[in-house]
């Protein structure tokens, strides 16, 4: 009966807003680690440099608006290329900084983009090799390499595997996160649990989105979970869990041994501020000569 309730509640609330179930709704409400933070960006900027000349070649993968200020606020014109145009146009509504007239928009796929080779000082992004198989992470890296000049340098946040989550329980998962003031911080309650459950579902490193709905809703019908706890849930399958894509996922160690395929790390920083922040550097990555 309480499994019931709690699922027509979650449907009502659904239909009375839809517009907090919309893209744009949910994207400005995303919380670390899938954002990167202020200290995050700050690394960012000490690793581009805060010298970069004005008439620096930078290229942006994506439309992450945090990275967009950035280079405004170095006085940086950067290239940006995504897939999808109403993406660049659409993620400036969260931009606080960036100037659309001071930045070259590019719609393409980033392995086939038609760009000059060692042209770039600066490649950035922000979770992007995530955003590719994994089996082509290693293609966009050697791209990158030939497209930056000599003494160029590839700056990313990226994602590596927390070991504590590979292989603990799904239940193990739902039931620490019941400590988490999720309630009055709902929105990063969400993402963290998100970041370790697609840990947790990585098979041959790629994320399982499907066995994460499952564990939920196996984790539901258990009936342990609280009245609040359960309404959470399924906002948490509503808004992040149903219709996410399958992401690449390494271990550290995975991840390292790919970038020195044709890169070096030259430094690595995190936020240190919030959980989960050792698991998403900022590299600093300058290509192997």
């Amino acid at each position: 009966m309480l499994a019931r309730l709690s699922h027509i509640i979650a449907a009502g609330h659904r239909a009375l807003r839809p517009e907090e179930y919309s893209f744009w709704h949910l994207w400005r409400n995303l919380s670390f680690p899938h954002r990167p933070t202020h200290r995050e960006v700050s690394i960012y900027r000490d690793f581009i440099g805060e010298g970069a000349r004005e008439e620096a070649n930078v290229l942006i993968l994506g439309a992450t608006p945090e990275l967009r200020d950035c280079a405004a606020e170095l006085r940086i014109r950067p290239m940006l290329v995504d897939r999808s145009y109403d993406m660049l146009s659409g993620m400036l509504r969260f931009a606080e900084k960036a100037i659309p007239a001071n930045e070259s928009w590019v719609k393409a796929d980033w392995l086939t983009v038609p760009l000059p080779e060692r042209h770039f000082d600066v490649v950035v992004g922000d979770l992007s090799l995530r955003q590719l198989a994994p089996e082509r992470q290693g293609a966009l890296l050697r791209r990158i390499a030939q497209l930056l000049r000599p003494g160029g340098k590839l700056v990313l946040r990226h994602h590596n595997i927390d070991p504590a989550y590979r292989e603990k329980p799904y239940e193990e998962i739902f039931e620490e996160m019941r400590d988490f003031p999720y309630e009055q911080k709902k929105y990063e309650a969400i993402s963290i649990l998100l970041s370790r459950l697609l840990d947790r579902s990585t098979q041959r490193n790629q994320t399982c989105t499907k066995e994460i709905v499952v564990a939920v809703n196996d984790y539901l019908r258990s009936g342990r979970p609280p009245f609040s706890y359960r309404l959470f849930l399924l906002e948490f399958l509503a808004k992040r869990a149903q219709g996410l894509i399958p992401l690449a996922s390494r271990t550290r160690e995975e991840n390292e041994a790919l970038f020195a395929e044709r890169f070096s790390i030259a430094s690595a920083r995190s936020d240190g501020s919030y959980p989960e922040s050792e698991f998403y550097p900022v590299y600093l990555l300058k290509p192997r000569i």
